[in-house]
């Protein structure tokens, strides 16, 4: 498994996913954008100043990914999903994504040495606050897609 998602020529890895599947399905899994753990990240952009980069391949749309596999002899099914988002309290999975996950782990040196850590802590806590699905703890549901390509 490995984050075909983050492909910067997609072309290439729809090619190169139907070479080694020899005939075999192609599945992929894509968050759809938006809720509040797409704002998480947002929020650090926002505070370095960062512009914009150019949109992602929509990875989650069906119509996106026929136009891609197509070519291939391909076709493509997606179907919706959802997951919750768990732990004992907003703040603590916040902290556990700070100190765990690859983009956040990254993001935070840069955050600290302009001393915008603090601030863009408690903006990120204040989106889960508001959000949390669960009073007593945190979760949160996210949208995902599982598509197959064969």
């Amino acid at each position: 498994m490995f984050g075909v998602i983050f492909a910067p020529d997609v072309e290439a890895a729809a090619a190169e996913l139907t070479r080694v599947a020899h005939d075999g399905p192609i599945v992929l899994s894509a968050w759809i954008p938006g809720g509040p753990i797409s704002q998480l990240i947002s929020l650090g952009n926002e505070a370095l100043g960062a512009p914009p980069g150019p949109p992602p391949f929509p990875w989650h749309e069906r119509e996106a990914l026929e136009r891609l596999f197509h070519p291939h002899g391909l076709g493509v099914e997606v179907e919706e999903h959802l997951l919750a988002i768990t732990g004992s309290s907003p703040s603590d999975y916040l902290d556990a994504e700070i100190e765990s996950h690859p983009l956040f782990v990254a993001e935070r040196r840069i955050l600290e040495r302009h001393r915008l850590d603090g601030d863009v802590r408690m903006r990120r806590l204040s989106v889960l606050e508001a959000a949390n699905e669960d009073p007593s703890g945190f979760r949160v549901t996210r949208r995902y897609v599982v598509a197959t390509a064969s």
